[in-house]
């Protein structure tokens, strides 16, 4: 299963504390909004008929009071233990699944849900959801994933930097010599410029879209790194992913485009303007994309931001700008950013826009449905924090009640999209 990467990281700033009584409201609501996720009943039944060789109560004990900044590394060490015992026959992957649930649940119960805690961290989520969903995909669904994968993930949350020395340390690397999602995606979080090498060699051995998005992806966040970082490796780096840029498949375009701008320097800029001058403005999300990377590379971070709130907000801005500045905004601690995001959720535009899925599938929007969509990767206390404890019972409606994209589309009849289909 491909996945959505966060395009642009915003800044982080410290956090005002909600007092007493609202945070114990908040806690209250939060647990309660993601409780509906677990079965308790089911969960229970499950744990009840465990092998007395595997100490249920002794693994889980800790999530009784791990702190939830400490919760990862819990979770990381929970699982690492249950792939022991499946190894080993004592469990199967299913079972272990609940054992994970549970634990996720005594988080959830306590107002900390890591669903919560992940927000902000791909890697977080993605061992989050295989690990409430498949552990191992005994359903056979399909999932990509497998215990390699959550292995990998728990050792990534339990020491990144001895990880990195696995990985990355030659003669005796561990890194893959051919494409595997799950190193993929370490690779470009450790944020450290040795897995450079490694990542164009798989590069020039991807033979589909999805995995060569998904490498320059991992690319791209390395010029957040600076261990191992020189001007020259990163320029080197941008004159690879120059050809990509141009590409006609969307989503190597735009993880091309996405990268460019998380390397910056004069090669990755350069490549930009060139690929603007040949987009019609306003076109779709590629060209959205150019046009947003560029101020940030020329006019900094606080400046994109200021202006990506005002592209949201701009009803004579081309939709397709607007819905791609929404994207950008998802999931940011910023005061000014959240205020936007809310005030969309009433905007009352209803054309309906096709978004060109990146590392995902192809969506249909409008306006409000983009600002929902972003304003739930926002940590839910800080947005009462920001906007007051209305806002989540806003969310809640606004959930419940507001009419999806394609009944909207149904109902006014709009041509345009009947004539692409």
């Amino acid at each position: 299963m491909e996945r959505k990467t966060v395009a642009v990281p915003l800044r982080g700033i410290v956090l005002p504390s909600l007092d007493r009584g609202a945070a114990e409201r908040v806690a209250k609501w939060v647990s309660e909004w993601h409780s509906a996720d677990y079965d308790p009943e089911e969960i229970s039944s499950t744990l009840a008929n465990l092998p007395p060789e595997v100490p249920v109560d002794d693994l889980l004990e800790p999530f009784d009071s791990v702190a939830e900044e400490e919760s990862a590394q819990a979770l990381a060490e929970l699982t690492l233990a249950l792939i022991h015992h499946v190894e080993r026959g004592c469990l199967q992957a299913a079972e272990a699944r609940d054992v994970f649930r549970m634990a996720c649940l005594q988080l959830c119960n306590r107002g900390i849900p890591f669903e919560e805690t992940a927000k902000g961290d791909d890697l977080a989520q993605w061992f989050h959801y295989i690990g409430v969903n498949e552990f191992g995909d005994t359903d056979d669904s399909g999932f990509s994933t497998d215990l390699t994968d959550l292995r990998l993930l728990s050792r990534y949350f339990l020491d990144p930097e001895r990880l990195a020395e696995e990985l990355f340390d030659k003669p005796h690397a561990e890194f893959p010599t051919n494409y595997h999602e799950g190193y993929i995606g370490i690779a470009g979080a450790l944020g450290d410029w040795r897995a450079a090498p490694f990542l164009l060699r798989i590069l020039s051995r991807c033979e589909d879209s999805p995995s060569v998005a998904t490498t320059i992806a991992a690319l791209g966040m390395l010029g957040r790194a600076r261990k191992g970082w020189s001007a020259a490796y990163r320029d080197r780096v941008a004159q690879v992913l120059k050809g990509y840029a141009f590409s006609d498949a969307p989503e190597v375009a735009t993880s091309a485009v996405l990268a460019l701008e998380g390397l910056g320097g004069v090669h990755a800029e350069a490549t930009l303007r060139e690929l603007e001058r040949v987009l019609p403005a306003g076109r779709d999300m590629l060209s959205a994309h150019v046009s947003h990377a560029l101020i940030h590379l020329e006019k900094g971070e606080e400046t994109l931001e200021k202006e990506l709130a005002r592209i949201a907000s701009d009803p004579k801005e081309p939709q397709i700008n607007r819905i791609c500045a929404i994207e950008r905004m998802a999931g940011s601690d910023e005061s000014e950013t959240i205020c936007t995001l809310a005030d969309l959720l009433d905007d009352p535009a209803v054309e309906p826009v096709r978004v060109d899925g990146y590392l995902t599938d192809d969506v249909v929007h409008v306006i409000r449905e983009a600002a929902f969509m972003s304003i739930m990767d926002c940590r839910f206390r800080r947005l009462a924090e920001v906007l007051g404890e209305p806002v989540l019972d806003r969310i809640e409606k606004f959930q419940t009640s507001y009419p999806p994209s394609w009944w909207i589309r149904a109902r006014i009849g709009n041509r345009e999209f009947e004539e692409d289909e």
